[in-house]
């Protein structure tokens, strides 16, 4: 295995990273709005740059299994980019900044949210525009979605999770974390088990239907402080 700063030095400083679920190609996306790719295999092909946001830094990044690679943007638009001809469409989702975004293994749901306090969902292929979800009263900072879509978990800057159906308009559960923000959710790849990992070094799981609290750990950096 290789650090990307062997792959590219101008990439160790990006914030956001993604692989596509069949492994087969890596994004990564750099607080300066650049989309940069890698086909990966025995060797690791050289990189290629896709159009991002321009100056807006981009906030989310997702790859499918279908070869495309979906970015969020702090401009409030959502890009698709295909991986084999570099197209990239644009598609405005709100004024604000989008702070989160999920997406099904093939595409077929796209989560965003951010500081408008919505979940705005999206159906591909081709970004159609489908239901907002309402029900945080603060901005959203993370979102994470089962591979088959059926599950979507949001978690917003005051501590609360919500945990939904992508097609129903009222969260199966919600609770409110007691460490500090919430700032990554990720389900087990049989959408059983929901991780939520807080910006204290906490992490709690969860029944992945239903929120009920499994278990709860803290990382030992952050208990011997």
């Amino acid at each position: 295995t290789r650090s990307l700063c062997d792959w590219s030095s101008d990439v160790c400083s990006s914030d956001l990273i993604a692989l596509a679920p069949d492994g087969s190609r890596l994004a990564v996306a750099t607080s300066q709005g650049v989309l940069r790719t890698w086909e990966l295999g025995e060797e690791v092909q050289g990189s290629k740059v896709l159009p991002g946001s321009g100056p807006a830094a981009l906030m989310g990044v997702v790859t499918t299994s279908t070869g495309t690679i979906l970015s969020a943007g702090a401009d409030g638009v959502v890009r698709s980019a295909d991986w084999q001809d570099s197209q990239t469409k644009p598609f405005p989702v709100e004024k604000g900044p989008l702070g989160a975004m999920a997406a099904s293994s093939d595409g077929s749901w796209v989560a965003v949210g951010g500081i408008d306090r919505q979940i705005h969902l999206l159906r591909g292929p081709g970004l159609r525009a489908g239901p907002s979800l309402s029900g945080h009263q603060s901005t959203i900072v993370a979102l994470a979605m089962t591979r088959d879509g059926g599950l979507m978990a949001s978690a917003d800057s005051g501590r609360n999770v919500f945990l939904w159906r992508p097609g129903e308009d009222r969260p199966l559960a919600t609770w409110k974390e007691s460490g500090r923000v919430p700032c990554a959710l990720a389900f087990r790849h049989d959408g059983g088990q929901l991780a939520v990992a807080s910006a204290d070094g906490s992490v709690t799981l969860r029944e992945g239907g239903t929120g009920r609290l499994q278990s709860a750990a803290r990382s030992e950096e952050h208990t011997s402080e």
